[in-house]
């Protein structure tokens, strides 16, 4: 585990923050429990008053019902929708149109599907924090890009038909997520 960033946070100086983080240290370690920590609201939220608002309001916001679906198959109707093969979206490589599809994929699985992070990792051969980073990239640009927004929900529409008719999906050709320097982006 490489300390750097969290020394960072004491001075830029190593030795410095090296002290002043031990002190940090040793005044809290004569702390006991503190309740304000473990302060549950409404049996559900672990935190302060104002995260539970924000939480609410997120949660009861109209959009997309989280389904339940294996995450092959959420891979199956993607590929189907973006008009490629699997291998095609889940060997490495960092190719605009790969990150892009990757991308629209892990914003699916994470805000449509009751798939973890980890899970989405696992079938598109990364690792759980690079599904979160293509979740916040993906969701910058669904504010500023509608063709973004029009693959998303093709993709969306397309799990939602694989649950029930598994073999009547139907590919689009060659749809791809415009890249984010693409003169398509509206502003």
């Amino acid at each position: 585990m490489d300390s750097t960033e969290g020394l960072e946070q004491f001075s830029g100086n190593v030795n410095e923050a090296r002290k002043l983080y031990r002190r940090f240290v040793l005044e809290g370690t004569g702390d006991r429990h503190k309740e304000e920590y473990y302060d549950v609201l409404e049996g559900r939220f672990l935190g302060d008053k104002e995260f539970a608002k924000e939480i609410k309001a997120k949660a009861e916001t109209p959009g997309y019902v989280r389904m339940k679906i294996k995450p092959e198959a959420l891979l199956g109707a993607a590929c189907a929708v973006l008009g490629r093969r699997r291998v095609e979206v889940t060997r490495a490589g960092k190719s605009r149109e790969r990150v892009r599809n990757r991308e629209a994929i892990c914003y699916v699985g994470r805000n449509c599907t009751e798939l973890s992070a980890t899970a989405l990792a696992k079938t598109l051969g990364g690792d759980a924090t690079c599904v979160s980073r293509s979740v916040a990239r993906m969701e910058s640009r669904l504010g500023i890009d509608k063709e973004i927004k029009k693959v998303i929900d093709e993709i969306v529409s397309a799990v939602e038909k694989s649950k029930y008719q598994a073999s009547n999906l139907t590919p689009h050709t060659n749809i791809q997520l415009p890249s984010h320097d693409d003169h398509s982006i509206r502003s």
